[in-house]
C-alpha cells in the first residue's frame, strides 16, 4: 500500500481528494493540517497535527517516507520552503502541488486562451508575506519556482476558478444564490467579460490519475470550461431555478468610480477577458473530458439545496449592493 501525505485535505479540493483516495483503498493517508477546518471529517486516516509557518511543527514529518505529498495548502513561498527542508528528495517519491492560472500576466490582449508558456507575474517589489488577494498569484509564482529548484520530482497543476460543492469562496455561489432569490439583478459589463472554470471532480480526477500513472510534462493547465462568462451562468441557472430576474447592467465606468474591487465585491468580474486559458496539454496526456458546465453545475445546485441556500460569505454586504442599485437607476433617469 502506498504512503500519501496530503497538506490541508478537509477543505473544498482537499475534502474531495480525500475522499476519493478513501473509496480507491491503495493508499495509507496521511493528512497534515492545523485542525481547524472540518476537524474529525475523516476517522480512517491518519492525523499529525501542525502548522505549516512553524518549524517545529513540521519537524514530525522529518523522518517519515512519503511515496507522494499532494500540497492544497501552500500559499506563501516562505511555507513550502520550510516544508521542503522536513521532506528530504530521498523520502519522498512524488510532490504534486496544486497552484493556480492566476500566475499568469493580466496584460494579455483579450480572448487569448494562455497555454502553460505564457508569460507569468513578477514576483520583483511584491511583498511575499502578506496575505493580500492582490498578490496570491505572485505568492504561487514563487512557490512554484521554490519546487522546481529543489531538485524532487514534481507535478504542478493550475486550476482556474475551481467550482462545486464544498466551495468556502462562494465566488460562483455568489451569482447562483441572487438568481435564486430573483428580482433586480446588478451584472457588471451586461456580464460579457469571459473567465475560465475548473470543476472540482475534474481536477480531483486528474491528481488521481497522476498517482498512477506518470504523465508526460510535469506542469499542467487544468480548465474545464475555458470560457464562461455570468450572462452564461445566468442563462444556464434561471430556468433550472425557475427564476427569471430583471437585469440591470452595471458598466465598468460605472463600476470603478464607486470603488468596486473587480473579483472581490463583484465577484466573477475582470475588466476584460485575462482570466481565459488554454488545457490542451492536460486533455491529451490525461484523457480526460472535462465535466460539461452544465452538468456539473446541477450538481453544484445540488449542494446547495442539501444545504438550505445560506447568505454567501463573498461580494459586497446588501447594504452596498442596494445603495449602488438606487444610484444605478438614478443616473438612468
Amino acid at each position: 500500500m502506498k504512503r500519501i501525505l496530503v497538506l490541508g485535505g478537509t477543505s473544498f479540493i482537499g475534502r474531495h481528494f480525500t475522499q476519493a483516495l478513501l473509496s480507491s483503498r491503495e493508499y495509507r493517508i496521511t493528512l497534515f493540517n492545523r485542525g481547524q477546518t472540518n476537524p474529525g471529517l475523516f476517522t480512517d486516516v491518519h492525523y499529525i497535527q501542525g502548522d505549516r509557518s512553524k518549524p517545529q511543527d513540521l519537524k514530525q514529518l522529518s523522518t517519515k517516507k512519503w511515496d507522494y505529498v499532494v500540497d492544497f495548502s501552500t500559499y506563501f513561498p516562505e511555507q513550502l520552503k520550510l516544508t521542503l527542508d522536513n521532506i528530504h528528495i530521498q523520502n519522498t517519491g512524488l510532490y504534486i502541488f496544486i497552484s493556480t492560472c492566476s500566475v499568469y500576466q493580466a496584460d494579455s490582449p483579450n480572448l487569448i486562451l494562455r497555454n502553460e508558456e505564457a508569460a507569468l507575474k513578477s514576483t520583483q517589489n511584491v511583498d511575499l508575506h502578506k496575505d493580500v488577494t492582490e498578490t496570491y498569484g505572485e505568492r504561487k509564482v514563487a512557490c512554484e519556482r521554490i519546487l522546481r529548484k529543489s531538485g524532487l520530482p514534481a507535478l504542478i497543476f493550475r486550476p482556474a476558478l475551481v467550482y462545486g460543492s464544498y466551495d468556502p469562496t462562494d465566488r460562483l455561489y455568489y451569482w447562483l444564490y441572487h438568481i435564486k432569490q430573483g428580482g433586480l439583478l446588478m451584472i457588471p459589463d451586461q456580464g460579457q467579460r469571459f473567465f475560465s472554470v475548473t470543476y472540482v471532480h475534474d481536477l480531483v480526477a486528474t491528481l488521481m490519475h497522476s498517482l498512477e500513472k506518470k504523465p508526460g510534462q510535469n506542469l499542467y493547465n487544468v480548465v474545464s470550461t475555458p470560457m464562461l462568462n455570468i450572462r452564461k451562468i445566468i442563462d444556464a441557472v434561471s430556468p433550472i431555478l425557475n427564476r427569471h430576474s430583471m437585469i440591470l447592467n452595471a458598466p465598468p465606468a460605472f463600476l470603478h468610480m464607486e470603488g468596486v474591487k473587480q473579483w472581490t465585491d463583484m465577484p466573477l468580474w475582470i475588466d476584460g477577458d485575462h482570466c481565459t486559458f488554454n488545457a490542451n496539454r492536460w486533455q491529451q496526456d490525461f484523457k480526460i473530458t472535462p465535466t460539461n458546465f452544465e452538468k456539473g453545475l446541477l450538481e453544484t445546485l445540488g449542494y446547495y439545496t442539501e444545504i438550505g441556500w445560506p447568505v454567501p460569505k463573498s461580494g459586497m454586504s446588501p447594504k452596498r449592493r442596494e445603495n449602488l442599485l438606487n444610484k444605478l437607476r438614478q443616473s438612468m433617469l
